[in-house]
């Protein structure tokens, strides 16, 4: 061991190493240190202790044999020894350019790790963009099986559900149609022969069952009235309505609708006021479809608002452009009257009005109902 102390001091000059005994005796490896006490006492100890690490040198101290009654040994190091110094960049060239590779190829694989998943997560996102022929985004080819791979997979999962119950829902949908379409047809052939015997049983003037003939012919002709809207509800809901827009004169075809209507609307006791301007008031519309809304308004309020015995059927200016205005003084639209077929009565305005590009709105309270129509 004092020899290799004795290299080590040699080695890096203004190196100290010293160690002491049991008997607190010091021994040194070269020149013997001022500081140092021949013969260390407990003060000696704790003095040395203090000084530790104030000097300018490092101070390393361990015990021998790992016992303190053994003695300890001390190596002392200036600290100018230990110092980095610069080394200039020329000379550690290779370390520099092993960094920068090692940071570039990092700087790459990460680059190329983010590109792909990037990719597979745009193809994704078009995918889900992009609708197919009915309506629905089509599959995608999955990739990898990690977690986007799954992803994948569970996208062409959800998109071939879709597409099943979209097509069963319009087979529902045509066979519904088709249904509603085949039962209105049918139906009238036994509606018009009743109709024909009610006739006939009111041409007899002694026939006592008068009074209930009416009623049957009124409720004969209300069924009639709800078959056609059921039947141009589905019509218009397949796109099978045929429609014809050219220039109409909307007052002319009020006045039409309200003369054929006045005899209904005086039967049910109703005030009928009419204010139309003598000019007229011409939209690219079909006449027929005007007419069949019109009606369908009309009939809406001897079903449901004939209890406020009023209407009214106004033309006048709002907002610099004409506007069309039926007017009730029933309960509202709140209020649900025993009558049935005035939700397909108002679906069918909805429908047709919509595919005039026209315009309407509802204003409803308990004191009366007004529908607006305009371009």
């Amino acid at each position: 061991m004092k020899a290799r102390l004795q290299i080590l001091v040699d080695r890096y000059p203004g190196t100290e190493a010293f160690w002491v005994d049991s008997d607190r005796l010091t021994w040194s490896i070269g020149e013997h240190p001022v500081d140092i006490p021949e013969r260390w006492t407990y003060s000696d100890v704790i003095a040395f202790a203090s000084q530790t690490g104030q000097k300018d040198q490092l101070t390393f101290t361990a015990l021998l044999s790992g016992d303190v009654r053994n003695g300890f040994m001390t190596i002392r190091f200036p600290r100018a020894l230990t110092s980095i110094a610069d080394i200039p960049p020329y000379r550690n060239a290779a370390l520099i350019s092993l960094m920068i590779a090692v940071y570039a190829l990092l700087l790459l694989v990460s680059f190329l790790f983010f590109y792909r998943i990037r990719i597979r997560l745009v193809r994704l996102e078009a995918a889900m963009t992009v609708k197919g022929e009915s309506g629905i985004p089509s599959g995608i080819i999955p990739g990898k099986n990690d977690e986007i791979g799954r992803l994948e997979l569970a996208f062409n999962t959800m998109s071939s559900q879709l597409k099943s119950m979209r097509e069963s829902e319009k087979q529902e949908e045509e066979l519904r149609k088709q249904l509603v379409a085949n039962l209105s047809h049918d139906l009238r052939t036994p509606l018009t022969v009743i109709r024909q015997h009610v006739h006939t049983l009111l041409k007899r003037p002694s026939d006592p069952s008068h009074g209930s003939l009416r009623i049957i012919n009124r409720k004969l002709d209300d069924i009639g009235k709800l078959m056609d809207n059921l039947l141009s509800y589905t019509l218009l809901s397949a796109g099978k309505y045929p429609m014809e827009i050219k220039d109409t004169d909307i007052l002319e075809e009020l006045r039409n609708a309200a003369a054929d209507w006045y005899p209904v609307f005086e039967e049910e006791g109703l005030e009928v006021e009419i204010d139309l301007p003598e000019q007229p008031v011409t939209w690219r519309i079909d006449p027929f479809w005007f007419r069949v809304i019109v009606d369908n308004l009309f009939q809406n309020v001897i079903r449901h608002a004939k209890t406020g015995r009023y209407i009214g059927i106004f033309c006048c200016e709002q907002e610099g452009e004409m506007v069309v205005a039926i007017r009730d003084h029933g309960p509202g639209i709140a209020y649900r009257s025993g009558a049935k077929g005035a939700e397909i009565g108002l679906s069918i305005v909805s429908l047709m009005i919509k595919d005039m590009n026209l315009q309407w709105k509802i204003d409803s309270e308990n004191i009366g109902t007004t529908v607006y129509i305009r371009t």
